[in-house]
């Protein structure tokens, strides 16, 4: 059986002749041989598939065509050859079965070339004997196929899995040694150096360097941001072709040999001079820790680089340890002192050019920024996580190039911790409490480090960075975490993967995925330096999609994409939706999402509306990465996500474009002197509506228009709300600095609401789905009116009615002259 195999692999991978195929990479190394490596022919690939299907589900001997899903059995039958005569691929599973058998009986059982057509694991395949032919194999041979070709396993290891194969639950609970799930790189002897140091130390700036002097080579960021500023420097700058890879998009460039990506995208199959792993102490966090350690543990480099918290040093050594790499430390000093001031802030008035004032929610960040506008009468940019990427870059761009926008000031949450180099001279913060999601709590020492080691970027001009509090009493608190030792890192996170969900359900018929989640999470045995990754969003998103009828691995696919689920928000709805249309239509179109207006927000309800659909067209395209046949629209999901986010940065630089009227002579002097002044500029948002228009117009050119392709009325129905209630306005709304109407009529300008109302009808995105509502207001308004009418004409015919019945009553006489009352 499957799991059989995946027992003996994972015996193997700590046998003899693994410990050999080290010792042949060591010598092909040493000969700087490594270009003959990365240049190694990939496996086939087919288009339009997942690429981490699981060995479980692959065709073997022992594999019952009955337990295999209809997508896998088309597969067999597709790389098998011609269709056999009469079967059509709307058959139904019984005859794809029937046929599937015949060919497995012809082909002997077992068809090598079947089953190499068949689709990538994560899971590499074991390397040979020692042989150069064998190392190449395990590059592109399944594990089926590593039977055939590599040397017989001994007889303890096939001893070993036949017990095991008696309760192949417990085998597959134990995790021990997580290490061996990568065997193409523990077939070799990386050299691993691990640098260590504060925040603005210069470790980053070292590994990178190393980067672009390799031949070939990957950098792993826990930020989009990040891999797209890499990828950006290494082509634009310093003449190294690279692609850029994310969960979203790929942007390929001819001839690179590097790859900047998001550390949930590195390849553990390909094999690189150098790699490159920023921020990796997040190895121990408990949501995304699992990635870091996947990758510290599986990308095939003959050089690894870890860049990350000092704190992280004794468990990097034990791990590199466990897997017999090499391991070299380096340790950094801040290239520029960091110094707790000795006074708070105390005002907002007390607010200077280059100050960073963070909090630590989306309210308070609004705030801020109204405060700083309308009492120190600056320009302010603000940064926190809901942000889209392309918002927060253009928004550091803002505030670093302050002399020429004007943009002073910089309102961050703690999302400013890395990602961006921003050039801050003084970090204040408003409070040292945060809300974790279920308790307030004081910051720990590390994020307060993290986060005012942004302070005194070295390069940025400034001599030092300085620190300080909103008040007296916390600055105690502040200087306390500073001035904090180390406290090192103990356990790194791993999860569970496709080849464990899939080897779980077929030792135990009859699961679900949430089954067999739920026991792999809670039931699995690990190190005691490793703990299981919290799977709460997974297992959520599991459910959501339970009844739908699925394959395991398009359930996976769903339960793992990047959609907050537990709070039965927008995002599930979504989510539910796309996989509702997928099971059912086969087909998703982006247009399930209701387009919001394509205009500048001016409340946080219609920021929050924008910030809620880019989310939604982000899932979009990441189900299109990896099911583009179903998911097909991605040139239009890119261009309304786009339209989004330049909605949004227009706002919010509209929102800081108004400063106090005592300021104004001030701005004037810096336009006359021909400063930029940060000038709003509505071009790129028009750009992106133009380009939306072009992306609809060849759907319907292709037969895909609104009406077309909607027959089941499904597209438009992922609406989104305002979390936040009342009309609270990015900037001049609540407190001492909401603009009334009355201020505005004083001051010669529109009132408030008249103005929005006119922006909304010259800036309003013209589109089918804006025709439809249009022409169901215009019903409604006419059926109201009607209603109306009616109700008048009933009225006044009561009205006639009781004027006809009325009876007068004549007037009363008045007593004669002189009588007594």
């Amino acid at each position: 059986m499957s799991i059989a195999a995946l027992l003996i692999r994972r015996r193997l991978a700590s046998s003899s002749w693994s410990k050999a195929a080290s010792g042949l990479w060591a010598r092909r190394s040493s000969a700087d041989d490594v270009g003959v490596w990365s240049s190694l022919p990939e496996s086939p690939q087919r288009p339009g598939t997942v690429r981490w299907r699981s060995l479980a589900t692959r065709t073997s001997p022992a594999v019952d065509p009955e337990k295999l899903t209809v997508v896998k059995l088309k597969e067999i039958l597709e790389s098998a050859g011609p269709w056999p005569d009469g079967l059509k691929r709307s058959s139904k599973k019984a005859e794809l079965v029937a046929a599937v058998r015949e060919v497995l009986t012809a082909t002997g059982a077992h068809d090598a070339a079947a089953t190499r057509s068949l689709d990538r694991s994560r899971a590499d395949p074991e390397p040979g004997d020692g042989g150069d032919a064998d190392i190449t194999a395990a590059v592109s041979l399944s594990v089926e196929e590593s039977s055939t070709v590599f040397a017989a396993p001994t007889d303890e290891a096939v001893s070993n899995a036949g017990r095991d194969e008696e309760d192949p639950v417990e085998v597959l609970m134990d995790m021990r040694e997580p290490g061996a799930w990568y065997p193409l790189a523990r077939a070799m002897r990386r050299q691993v150096h691990l640098h260590v140091g504060p925040t603005n130390s210069g470790k980053t700036y070292s590994a990178i360097q190393q980067l672009k002097a390799a031949d070939s080579g990957v950098y792993c960021s826990p930020l989009r941001l990040l891999a797209w500023e890499v990828a950006e420097g290494l082509n634009n700058r310093d003449g190294v072709p690279c692609n850029m890879i994310t969960g979203q998009e790929k942007k390929p460039v001819d001839g690179a040999r590097h790859v900047a990506c998001t550390v949930e995208m590195a390849d553990v199959r390909r094999m690189v001079d150098v790699a490159v792993v920023d921020e990796a102490h997040l190895m121990g966090d408990a949501e995304r820790g699992y990635a870091f350690t996947r990758a510290i543990l599986g990308i095939p480099a003959k050089e690894l680089h870890l860049c990350g918290d000092p704190a992280m040093v004794p468990l990097v050594q034990k791990v590199i340890e466990e897997v017999g790499d090499k391991l070299t430390v380096h340790r950094y000093t801040r290239l520029q002192p960091l110094k707790v001031l000795d006074k708070p802030l105390r005002s907002i008035k007390n607010v200077r050019s280059g100050d960073c004032l963070v909090a630590f929610s989306r309210k308070a960040v609004h705030q801020l920024k109204r405060d700083v506008v309308r009492q120190a009468g600056l320009r302010a940019c603000v940064i926190y996580g809901s942000l889209p990427p392309e918002a927060r870059a253009r928004q550091a761009e803002l505030f670093n190039d302050r002399a020429t926008t004007g943009y002073d000031v910089l309102i961050a949450s703690d999302a400013i911790g890395m990602g961006l180099n921003l050039s801050i001279r003084r970090v204040v913060f408003t409070t040292m409490r945060k809300f974790d999601g279920e308790q307030m709590r004081l910051l720990e020492p590390p994020e307060v480090k993290q986060i005012a080691g942004r302070a005194g970027r070295f390069g940025q001009g400034f001599g030092e960075g300085g620190t300080t509090t909103m008040v007296a009493e916390q600055l105690p608190i502040l200087r306390h975490a500073v001035a904090a030792p180390v406290v090192d890192l103990t356990r790194c996170s791993i999860a569970p993967t496709l080849e464990h969900v899939e080897c779980y359900l077929e030792a135990v018929p009859g699961s679900t995925l949430v089954e067999a989640l739920t026991a792999l999470c809670r039931d699995a045995t690990l190190p005691p330096h490793y703990f299981m990754a919290t799977c709460d969003g997974m297992i959520a998103a599991a459910k959501l999609v339970e009844r739908l009828p699925l394959s395991v691995e398009d359930r996976w696919m769903f339960a793992v994409a990047p959609a907050n689920v537990e709070d039965g928000g927008p995002g599930a709805k979504a989510l539910w939706t796309f996989a509702d249309a997928f099971a059912r239509r086969g087909r998703v179109g982006v247009r399930i999402i209701k387009r919001p207006p394509a205009r500048a927000p001016e409340t946080q309800g219609e920021l929050n509306v924008l910030e809620q659909a880019h989310a939604a067209y982000d899932l979009y395209l990441w189900l299109s990465m990896r099911h583009p046949a179903a998911f097909p629209e991605r040139e239009l999901a890119q261009a309304l996500r786009q339209t989004c986010a330049a909605a949004i940065e227009l706002g919010l630089q509209q929102s800081s474009s108004s400063p106090r009227m005592d300021h104004q002579r001030e701005w004037d002097e810096r336009r006359k002197g021909g400063d930029d002044v940060g000038h709003v500029d509505k071009t790129r948002l028009r750009e992106c509506v133009e380009r939306v228009r072009a992306e609809v117009e060849k759907l319907a050119a292709a037969g895909f228009g609104y009406k077309e392709s909607d027959a089941d009325g499904v597209y438009g129905t992922v609406r989104f709300k305002a979390k936040f209630k009342g009309e609270d306005r990015l900037a001049g709304g609540g407190g001492d600095s909401q603009r009334s109407g009355r201020d505005a009529k004083e001051k010669g300008e529109r009132p408030v609401k008249k103005e929005r109302a006119r922006r909304a009808r010259e800036e309003m995105v013209s589109s089918e789905e804006d025709d439809k509502a249009r022409v169901q207001r215009e019903r409604k308004r006419e059926k109201e009116h009607r209603s109306a009418m009616a109700r008048k004409r009933v009225w006044n015919a009561s009205r006639e009615r009781y004027a006809r019945k009325a009876v007068l009553k004549p007037p009363e006489k008045s007593p004669p002259l002189g009588a007594q009352p």
